[in-house]
Formats: structure tokens, C-alpha cells, sequence
């Protein structure tokens, strides 16, 4: 588990990116004028069992499968024994493990197909990769397998270059902390990136 001070530091490669915030875009709001009747919801592949279990607690199906970019889609629908939960409510509760979760109603909620367009992630920065952790090498290993869970296939242990020493308080890394590195072209990948934050999240949590 990181410590307290390596939590400070756990996004500040994607924050700097603009992406720190990026968990802004998990919750759309249904229109006002129809009741939701159903639920959108995106992930990776770690984040689709969560995603199940907590539709399958509150008695809600998942009627459609679908695709945006990287992340499968899935439309949820209240099944008959479903709780008194409205699509509102249930996509609160989603947003602490799905990419994105909002209700939805009207035609969007019985068509054919639920896939979604992608999102894009747009990054800009001095430096051909970037840091998405930072530690001592044993619990960076753990936040590598994270990543790779993720999608993203190549991340790199490695010293801390200048450019994030330069943003860290002094006194507040130790001599022997690395950096936990993608390339730049991964962080631009909107599914990954976003699993990779949620998940990490969880993680630490979970105390993991």
C-alpha cells in the first residue's frame, strides 16, 4: 500500500496533463422532460464485473452490450423485481466504478444497439511519456499490473525525471522513489486512462 506521501503523488503525471479532473465526464444528467427507464454505462474489462454486481443488487439487467472506442457499453433496464432505485440514483452509485454512467430514456433506451461514440482524451506536455504513479519500486510493480489490467500493454519503472521533481515539495520524496511511466499515446487513450484512474482509486480504498 502507498503511503500517505505517495498518494499525493499517485495522478500527479495525468493531473498535470489536465486529467486529473477527468472523472467530471462519468455523469450526465437524464433530460428532464422523460422519465429515465434505462441506465449507459462504460468500462474495461476490470470494471465490468463491479459494474454487473451492483446492477444485479439493485435488480436491474443489463438488456444491451455494446462498444465506445476501447470500453464495452452496457445498457441497463429494471428487471421485475428491481428496487424502488430510479436510472438517476442507480448512476450515482455506478460512477464510483464505470467510466461513464447516465440515464437515459425515451427511443435511447429500446434501440437495437447501445453503442456509444468515443470520447477523446487530448494531451499536451514536454515530455514523450508520462508519469501516472510515483513510489518505491515494489509498490509501483502493483500499480503496473493495474495498468496493464487496464489496457495499457508497456509501462516502464524508471527514475524521476526533473520535469515532476521540479513540481514535488521538497523534503517530500524519498532518495530511493521511481516514477511509473506510459507513453504519451497511451495516456491519450480515453478508456484505459480513465479505468486506470478509477480503479487505482478503489485500490487505495480498499487499502490495497
Amino acid at each position: 500500500m502507498l503511503s500517505d506521501a505517495n498518494l499525493k503523488y499517485a495522478f500527479a503525471g495525468l493531473a498535470v496533463f489536465g486529467l486529473g479532473a477527468i472523472g467530471y465526464t462519468q455523469y450526465q444528467a437524464a433530460e428532464e422532460a422523460e422519465p429515465d427507464v434505462a441506465v449507459m454505462t462504460m468500462g474495461m474489462a476490470p470494471q465490468l464485473p463491479l459494474i454487473r454486481d451492483i446492477a444485479d443488487e439493485a435488480g436491474w439487467n443489463v438488456s444491451c452490450e455494446g462498444v465506445s472506442g476501447e470500453m464495452t457499453t452496457l445498457r441497463l433496464s429494471p428487471g421485475f423485481w428491481a428496487d424502488d432505485e430510479t436510472g438517476e440514483a442507480l448512476a450515482e452509485e455506478l460512477v464510483s466504478v464505470a467510466s461513464s454512467a447516465y440515464p437515459i430514456s425515451g427511443g435511447a433506451a429500446e434501440a437495437d444497439t447501445c453503442d456509444v461514440a468515443p470520447s477523446e482524451t487530448s494531451i499536451e506536455g514536454p515530455e514523450d511519456n508520462v508519469a501516472i504513479a510515483f513510489g518505491l519500486t515494489a509498490e509501483l510493480a502493483h500499480y503496473a499490473e493495474v495498468a496493464r489490467s487496464c489496457g495499457w500493454a508497456e509501462t516502464e519503472i524508471a527514475p524521476i525525471s526533473a520535469f515532476y521533481l521540479d513540481m514535488m515539495e521538497p523534503g517530500t520524496v524519498g532518495d530511493d522513489w521511481q516514477a511509473l511511466y506510459i507513453s504519451l499515446a497511451d495516456a491519450e487513450r480515453h478508456g484505459p486512462t480513465m479505468c486506470y484512474v478509477i480503479m487505482s482509486s478503489r485500490n487505495e480504498a480498499d487499502g490495497g
